[in-house]
Parts: C-alpha cells; sequence; structure tokens
C-alpha cells in the first residue's frame, strides 16, 4: 500500500469516525425536536380543553371514538410519549406509538388535504418521516435506550 493511499485511508476512517459521534448528537437533536412538537401541542390542548373537546366535535374526524374520547386520548398521547422519546427510552416502540398518532391526525382533519393545508399536510408528513428514523434505528449512544441495553447485556 502506498503512502497516499495509506494517508487517504487513515484520512477517512478519522472523518468516519468524527461523522459517527456527530450522528448521536444528531440522533438527540431528533428526539428534542420531536419532543418539542409533540408535548407542546399536548400543552395547548389542556390549556382549554372547552376548544379541544369543540374542535375534536366539529372540525377532527377521529375514525371509531367519541370526540371528546379523541380529544382527552390525543392530549395524553402528547404529554406523555414524547417524554419518553425525550430520553430515548423504549423509542422505538415510542416512536411506533407516535407515528400511528400522527398518521391519525393526518387522517382525521380534512383541512390538511386542501390547497390552504398543503403546509401542515407536509409538515405531518415530515413528523412521519423522521418518527420514522428513530422507528428503524433507535435512538443511538445517548440514550437510556443504550444504557439499559449495556445494564442488560452485563
Amino acid at each position: 500500500m502506498s503512502e497516499i493511499t495509506k494517508f487517504f485511508n487513515l484520512l477517512y476512517c478519522q472523518l468516519e469516525n468524527l461523522l459517527e459521534n456527530f450522528g448521536d448528537w444528531v440522533y438527540l437533536i431528533i428526539r428534542i425536536y420531536l419532543f418539542g412538537v409533540f408535548f407542546y401541542s399536548g400543552y395547548s390542548k389542556i390549556i382549554d380543553m372547552n376548544a379541544t373537546f369543540i374542535l375534536f366535535e366539529y372540525e377532527y374526524s377521529v375514525p371509531f371514538l367519541n370526540s371528546n374520547l379523541a380529544a382527552y386520548l390525543g392530549a395524553f398521547t402528547e404529554l406523555v410519549i414524547p417524554w419518553f422519546i425525550l430520553l430515548g427510552l423504549f423509542t422505538r416502540f415510542t416512536s411506533l406509538i407516535l407515528f400511528v398518532f400522527n398518521a391519525v391526525a393526518l387522517y382525521s382533519y380534512p383541512f390538511l388535504w386542501t390547497d390552504n393545508g398543503i403546509a401542515g399536510f407536509y409538515q405531518h408528513f415530515c413528523w412521519g418521516l423522521t418518527l420514522s428514523v428513530l422507528m428503524c434505528y433507535g435512538a443511538k449512544r445517548i440514550s437510556l435506550d443504550n444504557i439499559l441495553g449495556k445494564l442488560i447485556k452485563k
């Protein structure tokens, strides 16, 4: 192997290692972002539950659920599950829960399917895409999943 090849191989390995470590921070940033999106949406629901009940009764059309029950479940899901995402605890499973929740929200809000609601549609689509990354790859090293995984293996 020539000296130039060794140099570029070393350079590539160092860059790969740097990006691998940077990737852990990216996953943490993704989790913080998703926490903010869903938690603050749930928080806005409980600030004025009467307005939330009206929205769920007249604006959203959640399938198979009474509108008041859907409002309570929506608020609960958005207030509790994001904490698991933020901490990186049971990340794949809780990401799946929020993915399904997001898909139901996308389906249940007909305005998002109109020309005026297209920006909201794409927002939900991006959240779903981001959640699918966590479902497929987990929370990575900066997470409680990682710590628990190491404790279980001992």
